[in-house]
């Protein structure tokens, strides 16, 4: 809900830790039908340019060799790359997150130097209990790239992916678009959860540091269109250049429970900042996504304090956008 900079001051974390924790390559999207989710997306001008294609693919699912159809679109969302599946036929790791959750954000993915490591990194999974998910790989004359979706879901609640990329990393026809000057920047990844300390320890035991817990002291709460006092506690991973955001809803009603009501716990929102939040929120509404919850943090007008707002985008790929504005003093003449 809040970015780094107006967030209380919470405890360090950890600094031994793998070096791609610190950056997402790219999100992996599941849906029911790509082509209507990207043109949702396009209206509020998140989704410009893509390439589209359905395809065939050997895959490997829980160990077993399994082909599956799939409509895969790779866009930039903002100025993060996402793959949109919509699985079409045959059973696969996309089928069945979308059977469980209905549409949403399944992985996150990290890029790792090479095929040694992502091999290591597969054995320290092992070790720990966490085996291979869904294994795909792209042949290239170049050298193959092999894309690990490890099965993370059920403790971790969001599938995590590594991709070592040996040659080209996406099959024909599908290479992401350019990042344009004016994209706007994903500024969290944030989830909604029943036990925050429960996720931290399954992320601990994998060789992630703890979250640092905060309780935010939030004001101005609104819960669609109505005055509420809805309350939660967050978890936090800052040693990522896109902070994760972690919710556990203590006083109801709020959109994390809603959410977890409809697809289970898992990836709810992502976050933008905005210059001014009203003429967003406004502009957005216009557009067919209007605000569902909204609150500020700090002392209004003063440094540290700021504003969020969530707007109800479930209908496109069933997760929310969050906007975040910070207060900013005015430049001294």
């Amino acid at each position: 809900m809040l970015v780094a900079a107006t967030c209380l001051a919470v405890a360090s974390q950890a600094a031994d830790v793998p070096q791609w924790q610190s950056q997402v390559e790219r999100m992996v999207w599941v849906v029911a039908d790509t082509d209507a989710v990207v043109a949702g997306w396009r209206k509020v001008q998140l989704v410009e340019t893509m390439q589209s294609q359905t395809l065939n693919a050997e895959l490997r699912f829980r160990g077993d060799p399994v082909k599956a159809r799939l409509r895969w679109t790779v866009a930039r969302f903002g100025d993060t790359i996402v793959d949109f599946i919509q699985p079409v036929e045959g059973t696969n790791a996309f089928r069945a997150f979308h059977k469980q959750h209905g549409d949403g954000v399944m992985a996150l993915v990290h890029r790792v130097e090479n095929t040694v490591a992502l091999e290591q990194e597969i054995a320290r999974y092992a070790a720990a209990g966490v085996g291979i998910l869904q294994d795909y790989r792209v042949p290239d004359p170049s050298g193959e790239t092999r894309y690990v979706l490890f099965d993370t879901e059920a403790g971790g609640k969001y599938v995590l992916g590594l991709v070592a990329v040996g040659g080209s990393a996406y099959p024909k026809a599908l290479a992401p678009p350019p990042v344009k000057a004016n994209a706007q920047k994903v500024t969290q990844y944030a989830f909604a959860v029943e036990d925050l300390g429960a996720v931290s320890a399954y992320w601990e035991r994998l060789g992630w540091p703890a979250m640092a817990i905060t309780n935010p002291d939030l004001l101005d709460l609104q819960y669609r269109g109505k005055p509420e006092s809805f309350a939660m506690k967050l978890g936090w991973y800052r040693h990522t250049k896109v902070p994760y955001e972690w919710i556990e809803s203590t006083k109801e009603p709020n959109v994390y429970v809603d959410h977890m009501r409809v697809h289970g716990e898992g990836i709810h929102h992502l976050a933008f900042n905005v210059p001014i939040i009203d003429a967003a929120t406004a502009d957005w509404a216009r557009r067919g996504f209007p605000t569902s919850q909204s609150g500020a943090w700090g002392e209004k007008g003063k440094p540290g304090s700021g504003r969020f707002a969530y707007l109800d985008t479930q209908k496109n790929g069933g997760i929310d956008i969050e906007l975040l504005w910070n207060y900013r003093a005015p430049a001294s003449h």
